[in-house]
Parts: structure tokens; C-alpha cells; sequence
């Protein structure tokens, strides 16, 4: 996927990574299969980070990410990257 700087680029990636977050979310509420759970949330955290490396003040991002890392039950490092989104758009 060919992406430029634009803020509409970034909202789709955002979208897309909230997208794969909420489905990882759903399997888990269902008690699916662990590896689709993990495979959605693999996904989200990818798309994430790619935004952030396109802009690390992403806060839409970084808050993804740690929600991420809850799904993951992960809570330390969750913490620290809903903090980060948390100063940069409190």
C-alpha cells in the first residue's frame, strides 16, 4: 500500500488498526481460537507502529498500541503507551 504524509493516510492506517484491535477484542469476548486473537493483534500492533514511524505524535496510535498490549494483558507496558498518547493530547 503506497502511502504519502497526509493526515487521511494516517487516520485510514489508524482505522485499520483499531479495526484488527476490535475483531482481536470480539474472538477473545467468543472465546475463539487464541492464534486468530493473536494474529489480528500481531496486525494491529504492525500498523500501529508503522504510523509511529511515520509519526511518533501520533497519539491515536500510541493509544492503539496500548490497547494492544491490554488485549495482551501486558498492563506495564500498556500503561506506558496510553501515558505517552496521554501527553501528547491530553
Amino acid at each position: 500500500m503506497a502511502l504519502g504524509d497526509s493526515p487521511e493516510d494516517k487516520m485510514l492506517l489508524n482505522l485499520k488498526g483499531y479495526n484488527h484491535n476490535n475483531v482481536a477484542m470480539e474472538f477473545q469476548r467468543l472465546s475463539m481460537d487464541d492464534q486468530d486473537v493473536d494474529e489480528h493483534l500481531t496486525e494491529a500492533e504492525k500498523t500501529f507502529r508503522l504510523i509511529l514511524a511515520l509519526d511518533e505524535e501520533d497519539a491515536s496510535a500510541w493509544n492503539g498500541l496500548g490497547s494492544v498490549y491490554i488485549l495482551r494483558c501486558e498492563l506495564d507496558e500498556a500503561e506506558e503507551y496510553i501515558q505517552k498518547a496521554l501527553d501528547i493530547y491530553p
